[in-house]
């Protein structure tokens, strides 16, 4: 399956009303009788809820083949599917005062440490206080590859995951630093707490990721179909019911670490979404209001120099205090 994307926008005050249609020629990643609504919101580029999908559907904002279908339409190879969906963004994204902790600037790059709690970029709930907003009033000069609501942002951290990021001051920079990305040369190494103890010294985990049909908000392991995702664990040390590891990302997809590591039963520990009914929020008194996952380390190639750098953090206090003991 691969997708295009087209946008249409209307402006009426501060609201940006974005209409987005996408493309969708169904190759091999669909199941065998996959009605058409639970196709699409398995959708990561969609974002859609099943019952969201089903509502596009019954006002005739989706098309087979140039065709209204209904939402129990069994999708085949080679179809097209079209979707139009309206977003509604407020258009007055500013820069706000909001202290960063940058550990390397320069004309090109930003390199700095995340705290936990802070949004990447402005989303439905999340208008002000995002370190894009913090970044428009650091700087003047962000690329703008990643559209408006996204400038300089290559790659991303969840809300409450805390580390390293690197942001581009301009486009030539921006794809630079993204092609390292794709092609794995862009190095991200995390350290994250797991509940129980984990039995492998080195691990490989390799799955599909896609969207959770029952929850647009989680992502799923999934054996047929999704996007690929890889992932390396590394046991640094064990505790009693407890263990660090090392995760290094080889792809980059929404959640991954986290979705990896419930599928292997060995969920982040103060992980509010991915956690196990049996998992625990509390340990020897210790506790998180958060997933235990800190972006730690970081290696690319420099995009005017061509200079390898590399970028090392310690985890904030909420985890130090554990760590220390």
């Amino acid at each position: 399956m691969f997708f295009i994307r087209l946008s249409v926008e209307l402006y009426k005050e501060d609201i940006k009303i974005m209409i987005k249609r996408y493309l969708f020629y169904v190759e091999d990643d669909v199941a065998d009788f996959q009605r058409l609504d639970q196709y699409l919101s398995l959708k990561p580029s969609l974002e859609l809820s099943r019952s969201s999908v089903q509502k596009l559907i019954q006002s005739e904002s989706v098309q087979v083949n140039g065709a209204v279908k209904k939402a129990r339409y069994t999708v085949k190879v080679g179809d097209a599917i079209t979707v139009q969906v309206q977003r509604v963004v407020r258009d007055d994204l500013k820069g706000e005062n909001i202290p960063l902790n940058i550990l390397y600037e320069d004309s090109d790059i930003f390199v700095l440490n995340k705290e936990a709690g802070m949004v990447v970029h402005p989303a439905c709930g999340h208008y002000s206080g995002t370190l894009v907003h913090a970044l428009l009033y650091h700087s003047e000069q962000l690329s703008k590859l990643n559209g408006d609501s996204r400038p300089g942002i290559i790659h991303r951290l969840d809300k409450d995951t805390s580390g390293l990021m690197i942001v581009a001051k301009n486009d030539k920079a921006h794809r630079y630093l993204a092609k390292q990305l794709e092609r794995r040369f862009l190095s991200r190494k995390y350290l994250v707490l797991v509940c129980g103890d984990f039995p492998y010294e080195h691990l490989k985990v390799e799955t599909g990721i896609a969207r959770s049909s029952k929850n647009r908000k989680m992502m799923d392991v999934v054996h047929d179909g999704g996007r690929k995702a890889i992932t390396h664990f590394l046991k640094l040390k064990s505790f009693s019911r407890m263990t660090l590891l090392e995760a290094r990302l080889l792809t980059g997809r929404t959640h991954q670490i986290r979705v990896h590591l419930k599928h292997l039963g060995y969920p982040v520990f103060g992980d509010p979404v991915y956690r196990a009914q049996r998992s625990f929020d509390t340990y020897q008194g210790f506790s998180l209001k958060r997933q235990a996952l800190h972006a730690y380390f970081l290696k690319f190639i420099h995009p005017s120099s061509k200079e390898v750098m590399f970028f090392k953090t310690d985890p904030p206090e909420d985890m130090l205090s554990f760590l220390a003991k």
